[in-house]
């Protein structure tokens, strides 16, 4: 007789595996926490949002419309 844990359920191999988180619901444009290794710059010559992947340090996307990225932290000027 299996043995049931809690936070895990039996998959069709037979195997424990854990649930997956979930940000539900799908389709609110909500994300539960923050975006890591990524942060976001503002340039004032453009005006637009930058987004970068700070592990690699490269460019990822820019925002047209002026306003900053959900959830993704914003890099410090120092």
């Amino acid at each position: 007789m299996m043995a049931l844990f809690h936070g895990l359920h039996t998959c069709e191999g037979g195997k424990d595996v854990a649930n997956m988180a979930k940000n539900a619901p799908i389709g609110d444009n909500h994300r539960n926490g923050a975006m890591r290794y990524r942060t976001q710059s503002y340039n004032p010559v453009t005006g637009n949002w930058t987004k970068r992947d700070t592990a690699i340090g490269r460019f990822m996307d820019c925002k047209q419309d002026g306003t900053p990225f959900k959830g993704v932290r914003k890099e410090s000027i120092r």
